[in-house]
C-alpha cells in the first residue's frame, strides 16, 4: 500500500488536535497519546554551602507547613546553568566558604545545570514574612525634606534581598512620569465619578494627578498664581453606555472624592524603580522595575512586583501619605538606613544539615519548629532532578586549608634606575567561619565529622540521591582507613585526596574532590551514556593534588571503594567510580545511578496508569513502554547480557495470579535487570616462543586478576 504524500504529517496532527466539525455526522480522532517512556537524566547536581549573598529566608508556601499560609524559608534551591549564573546570584570567591570554588570547578568539568542551596545562620527569633530577616541592608526613599526628619518613616522602605555587606553597595531610585488622560472641558456631573474616554488607559490603583487652574489665572492667564493640584487613587473603573447614542465611557471612582472643574487636566503618574548594586566593579547589576503602582489594588503594585521580579530588594513599608511630594519631585532616590551585617560567624554544622544531637554546642536550636525541607541539605527533596549531592561547607577543616598568602614578585629592574612601586597585594580571603571549624587531626573533631557524614549518608539514602563525600584532608593513610570503615552505603561515593585550583589574585585553593567528581559525572553522562562508569577523566583546570597516593596506598583505597585522584602524565585524572558499599552487587557508581534512573522514570511517567481499568490492555500498555525504555538502556551497552531476554524482564501479574487476586485494586510489576558493571581492569600477557615469536593476550573485566 502506498501512503500519499503528507499522510504521516497529518495522522501526527491528528493524535493531538481535536477534528474540525463540519455538518452533523460521525467524526474519528485517536485517543489522548501517551509519551515515551524514558531512562531520567542522572547529571545535575545540588551543591550546599556557604557564601556571601544570595537567596535565603525568602517568603514562600507549602501546603505541609503552616496550613500553607506564607512564611520565612531559610534555605532554597536555586538552579545555575554556568558559572556567570552563580556569580549573578550568588556572588564570585568572596566570602569564606568553599561553594564558589565547588561549583567552578563543576562548571569546569563540563556540568550543565546545577542546583545551589545558600546556608544562613539559624535565628533564635523565627523571621516572619512582614518583617526583615537580620542582617539584611535596609534603604529609605523619599522626599530629601522628609528622609532628613528625625521622626519621619520615609514614603518607600526597602531591604536587601537576603543578608550580607553586599547589600550596603545598592541605591535605589524612583522615577515619575506623566501622561495625560482628559482635559475636562464639558459640565461636569459628579465630584465622585471622573468620565474618560473608553479607550484611555489606566487600572485600578492608579495614580492620578488633577490639575486646576487658580480661580485669579482662570479670570486673568496673565496672572502667575500656583495652580491646584490633587492626587488621587483610581479606586474603581466601570463601563457605562451612552443613553442616547451607541457607545460608552469609563466611569473613574476616586479616592478620596474630589471637586471636578472645568478646565482641570487628568493625568496619571507612572513610575519606574531602578535599583543599582555596584559592589563589584567588574559585574554591576541594575534592574529596573517598570510601570509599577503604588496602590495593594494596582496591577503591577510595587510590593508583588518586587518580590516576584527583583533579585536585589525586598519590600518593607510604604506610606501613601507622601506619595504626593515624591510625586512632585519626579524622581527620588534612596539613602541608607541601616547596613548589613555578614552573619556566618553564627554557622554551625547544624545549619549546612539538620542533625538532632550531634552539636558540640549545649544550646538548643530548635526552638521553633523549622520544617526540614527548607532549611540547608533539606531543600535538596524538593528538587526531583539532582540526582548527586555535594556538600563542600559541611564543616571547615581550617587547620589543613588556611587562606594561602600571596606571593609577591620582584619589580626592580636588572639595572641602577628608579623602582617602580609594586602594586598593592591583595587582601587574602576571609577566614574560615568560626563554627564550622573542625581539625581532621584531632580524633574528637574527626569524629564529629565522621557523625556529620554519617548523617549526611542516612539522609542520601532517604532520600534516594547519591551523596559525594571527601575524605577528610590531612589524615594518614591508616587513619583514612579508619575513616572508610565506619561508612557502607551504595548511595555515597569517597573521592580523595583534595585538589588545587587556580583562583583569584594569582593563587591556588584548595577544592573538594568531590566537585570535581561531580562536573565529571555530569560530562561523562551526556557524553557516553549514564551505563558508563564516571571516571578515567581528567580534571579541568586541576593543577596539583593536596596529597600524593603511592601506588600501593591507591590500590588499597581502590579494593575498598575510596575513588582517588592521581598526577598522571597529561593532567590529575580521576581513576575510579565506586561507592561505599560492600555488597559486590552495588559496588559500581554505574549500577546505582542506573537503577536510580529507571526508578525515577517510572515513578514520572507511569502516572497515567493510575485509576485505568484492571485489564490485559492496561497491562499491554504498561509492557510496551517498560520494554521499550529497557530495550534503549540494552542498546546503550547499560546490560551484561548479550541478549534482550539475558538483559531484562518485565512481568505484571495477572488477575489469576495468586498474589493478584490478595491485592486486587494493584497492578504488581516486576522489573528485573542485570546491569553491566564497567570494564575497570586490562591484562595484557606478553610470552616469548622458543622459536622467537612474541604471543600477547588480553584479558579484561572488572577486577580480573587482582581479588577486587
Amino acid at each position: 500500500m502506498t501512503l500519499p504524500p503528507g499522510f504521516s504529517e497529518l495522522m501526527n496532527e491528528a493524535t493531538t488536535a481535536s477534528p474540525r466539525l463540519g455538518a452533523p455526522g460521525v467524526y474519528f480522532t485517536s485517543g489522548l497519546p501517551i509519551g515515551a517512556l524514558a531512562p531520567e537524566a542522572m547529571d545535575v547536581a545540588a551543591f550546599v554551602g556557604v557564601t556571601a549573598r544570595g537567596p535565603a529566608w525568602e517568603v514562600t508556601s507549602d501546603p505541609d507547613v503552616e496550613e500553607g499560609e506564607p512564611f520565612r524559608a531559610r534555605s532554597v534551591a536555586v538552579p545555575v546553568t554556568s558559572w556567570d549564573d552563580y556569580v549573578e546570584l550568588f556572588g564570585g570567591f568572596e566570602g569564606p566558604g568553599l561553594l564558589p570554588y565547588a561549583v567552578s570547578a563543576y562548571f569546569a568539568q563540563g556540568g550543565a545545570l546545577a542546583y545551589v542551596v545558600r546556608v544562613v545562620a539559624w535565628q533564635r527569633c523565627r523571621p516572619v514574612p512582614d518583617l526583615t530577616p537580620p542582617g539584611c541592608t535596609e534603604l529609605r526613599i523619599g522626599p530629601e525634606e522628609a528622609q532628613r526628619g528625625a521622626q519621619s518613616s520615609g514614603w518607600l522602605r526597602v531591604a536587601a534581598r537576603n543578608e550580607g555587606t553586599w547589600g550596603n553597595h545598592l541605591s535605589m531610585s524612583v522615577r515619575f512620569t506623566r501622561r495625560r488622560l482628559t482635559d475636562i472641558s464639558a459640565r461636569v456631573d459628579s465630584a465622585e465619578e471622573l468620565k474618560l474616554p473608553p479607550g484611555a488607559l489606566v487600572t485600578p490603583g492608579a495614580t492620578l494627578v488633577l490639575t486646576a487652574p487658580s480661580p485669579d489665572r482662570q479670570a486673568d492667564p496673565m496672572n502667575l498664581a500656583p495652580a491646584r493640584t490633587e492626587y488621587r487613587t483610581v479606586d474603581e473603573i466601570q463601563r457605562r453606555p451612552h443613553l442616547d447614542m451607541p457607545g460608552s465611557d469609563l466611569s473613574v471612582v476616586l479616592e478620596p472624592p474630589v471637586d471636578l472643574t472645568v478646565a482641570m487636566t487628568v493625568d496619571v503618574v507612572e513610575a519606574d524603580v531602578v535599583v543599582t548594586d555596584l559592589g563589584d566593579p567588574d559585574r554591576p547589576r541594575v534592574e529596573t522595575l517598570r510601570a509599577v503602582g503604588f496602590d495593594e489594588r494596582h496591577p503591577r503594585f510595587v510590593k508583588r512586583v518586587i518580590g516576584e521580579e527583583s533579585r536585589l530588594i525586598q519590600f518593607v513599608s510604604i506610606e501613601n501619605t507622601q506619595l504626593g511630594d515624591a510625586v512632585r519631585r519626579g524622581r527620588v532616590s534612596s539613602e541608607l538606613e541601616q547596613p548589613g551585617v555578614d552573619l556566618w560567624d553564627s554557622l554551625v554544622p547544624e545549619d549546612v544539615f539538620q542533625v538532632r544531637g550531634a552539636s558540640r554546642t549545649t544550646e538548643s536550636r530548635f526552638q521553633w519548629n523549622e520544617p526540614e525541607a527548607h532549611a540547608g541539605v533539606g531543600a535538596i527533596t524538593l528538587i526531583d532532578d539532582v540526582a548527586s549531592i555535594v556538600v563542600p561547607d559541611l564543616y571547615a577543616p581550617w587547620a589543613r586549608l588556611a587562606p594561602p598568602t600571596v606571593t609577591e614578585t620582584d619589580t626592580r629592574p636588572p639595572t641602577f634606575a628608579r623602582c617602580t612601586p609594586p602594586d598593592s597585594p591583595q587582601p587574602p580571603p576571609p577566614a574560615s567561619p568560626p563554627g564550622l571549624r573542625l581539625d581532621p587531626t584531632d580524633p574528637v573533631d574527626r569524629a564529629h565529622i565522621l557523625t556529620l557524614q554519617q548523617a549526611l549518608v542516612s539522609w542520601a539514602e532517604a532520600a534516594q540521591r547519591v551523596v559525594l563525600l571527601d575524605v577528610p584532608p590531612g589524615l594518614t593513610m591508616g587513619q583514612v582507613l579508619a575513616w572508610r570503615a565506619q561508612l557502607d552505603s551504595g548511595f555515597a561515593a569517597a573521592y580523595h585526596p583534595w585538589l588545587r585550583t587556580p583562583a583569584p589574585p594569582s593563587t591556588v585553593r584548595p577544592v573538594p574532590p568531590s566537585a570535581v567528581a561531580a562536573g565529571v559525572i555530569a560530562r561523562s553522562e551526556r557524553a557516553y551514556g549514564i551505563a558508563r562508569g564516571p571516571a578515567n577523566e581528567i580534571g579541568v583546570s586541576i593543577v596539583d593534588v593536596e596529597t600524593a597516593v603511592s601506588p600501593a596506598d591507591h590500590t588499597t583505597l581502590h579494593r575498598l571503594g575510596v575513588n582517588v585522584f592521581l598526577v598522571d602524565i597529561d593532567g590529575i585524572r580521576l581513576t575510579a567510580a565506586r561507592t561505599l558499599s560492600s555488597d559486590a552487587q552495588w559496588r559500581q557508581l554505574s549500577v546505582r545511578r542506573l537503577l536510580l534512573s529507571i526508578e525515577r522514570a517510572c515513578r514520572a511517567r507511569l502516572a497515567w496508569a493510575v485509576f485505568e481499568p484492571n485489564d490485559s490492555r492496561l497491562r499491554d500498555a504498561l509492557r510496551r513502554q517498560l520494554d521499550s525504555m529497557l530495550h534503549a538502556l540494552f542498546e546503550q551497552g547499560s546490560f551484561a547480557g548479550s541478549t534482550a531476554d539475558e538483559s531484562w524482564f518485565v512481568h505484571i501479574a495477572e488477575p489469576d495470579d495468586s498474589k493478584a487476586q490478595v491485592d486486587a485494586a494493584r497492578v504488581i510489576v516486576e522489573i528485573g535487570v542485570a546491569p553491566a558493571e564497567p570494564l575497570e581492569f586490562i591484562i595484557v600477557q606478553v610470552a616469548l616462543q622458543p622459536e622467537g615469536d612474541i604471543k600477547v593476550a588480553l584479558r579484561s573485566g572488572a577486577g580480573v586478576g587482582v581479588g577486587a
